[in-house]
């Protein structure tokens, strides 16, 4: 049976690339013959070009700051726009960073023939029996191109494929437009989204029957994922920190780490990250390792002592490799983690206090069994609606 994934799968962000490389792996281990459909529309290009617009990139760094002042958001915007100017000088360090991307993608991923729009993903793609619309952020309006793109509700397949969501988010609830969202997921057959919060919203909303299931990250083993590691050079202990820009959140993951460095003289801190954490980029045991593959990205969180992160993925291949972790919540992305960690009864790992952060032992013995049934509902619901289609047939 060919089963369609689409999602976003070739962004140079290491989340995004290993839920579609999952999700795949899923697909294929029961059985069927997973297709990642290589839809790269134009916004995504941009965001994702090896240039930065200095306006685009100034606007964003200004959102950023939304809570704060005009005339402080205006600073900031005007240090991102020199910032992409900066940037822009690096482009031979982030076009080996793309190349990691691609060639990890190429790799692992089995894809359709690319296709920047509805109408050529409707030629070009493969006959597929059923299509998985998720994981990821695939209904974002913030990040869909300022709007729902009805690519992620299956709209460019014929009528005979089965379309489903596995996963899917949303995150910015208040920017969603209730009427396009009822009107496109009327093609989908089931949804399932990624955070309770959503599908009890969604339910509310669309009077419509939602439920939740594990990001696909989280549906492999650390077994699963040692077919995707690249090997790294490390020395001794360290904590890893890998953040999103995100200044709330950031500022307590550097005073997570000082304090973890007061107690632990000897630590070394690994910092891969896409910008420098400045309050401890000075220190002798600060390395910052930028530019890395997914693959390379697995290995550094697998051999760390210890993980400190404000990102949804970051906690959750923590949770895979059942390292000692703790985040400070994203503050327009949190709710995922949030969701996440309650579920697994490890809401303890939040930082709201660096001074009193949770202990250095994480009880996973615990969360074994929560996680071990969030896996196993998941993959009857996928064992389901892919068998269901097939008995059908």
């Amino acid at each position: 049976m060919n089963v369609g994934i689409v999602t976003y799968h070739c962004a140079p962000n290491y989340g995004a690339m290993l839920q579609c490389t999952a999700l795949q792996t899923v697909v294929e281990k029961a059985g069927h013959h997973a297709v990642v459909v290589d839809y790269e529309p134009d916004y995504l290009v941009q965001v994702n070009n090896l240039f930065f617009s200095p306006f685009v990139y100034a606007k964003k760094v200004a959102d950023c700051y939304e809570d704060r002042p005009v005339w402080y958001r205006l600073i900031r915007g005007t240090l991102g726009f020199f910032k992409a100017l900066w940037e822009n000088a690096l482009f031979f360090k982030r076009w080996r960073t793309a190349r990691k991307f691609n060639r990890f993608m190429k790799r692992h991923m089995h894809l359709s023939p690319r296709a920047a729009t509805k109408d050529a993903l409707a030629r070009c793609t493969p006959e597929l029996d059923a299509l998985l619309c998720g994981s990821d952020q695939i209904w974002n309006p913030l990040v869909s191109g300022n709007g729902l793109d009805p690519v992620y509700f299956g709209d460019f397949t014929p009528e005979r494929t089965a379309v489903y969501s596995y996963a899917a988010s949303i995150c910015k609830l208040e920017k969603v437009d209730v009427d396009d969202l009822g009107r496109l997921s009327a093609r989908l057959k089931e949804i399932s989204l990624r955070e309770e919060s959503t599908a009890r919203w969604f339910t509310e909303q669309l009077d419509r029957p939602a439920r939740t299931d594990v990001d696909p990250t989280l549906l492999l083993t650390r077994e699963d994922y040692a077919a995707l590691e690249e090997p790294v050079k490390t020395q001794g202990d360290y904590v890893l920190i890998y953040t999103l820009p995100n200044p709330a959140s950031r500022k307590l993951i550097e005073e997570t780490v000082l304090q973890l460095l007061r107690e632990h003289p000897d630590l070394k801190v690994i910092d891969i990250s896409y910008a420098k954490v400045s309050a401890l980029c000075k220190l002798d045991c600060y390395r910052f390792v930028p530019y890395l593959s997914p693959g390379e990205f697995l290995s550094y969180i697998k051999n760390a002592r210890c993980v400190v992160t404000n990102s949804f993925h970051g906690v959750a291949l923590s949770i895979v490799y059942e390292k000692v972790f703790w985040t400070a919540v994203h503050s327009k992305l949190g709710v995922r983690a949030t969701d996440l960690l309650k579920a697994l009864s490890l809401d303890d790992r939040i930082v709201t206090d660096p001074a009193e952060h949770a202990g250095e032992t994480v009880d996973y013995a615990a969360a074994r069994p929560h996680l071990q049934a969030a896996r196993e509902q998941s993959m009857e619901y996928l064992n389901q609606i892919l068998g269901a289609h097939q008995d059908a047939e």
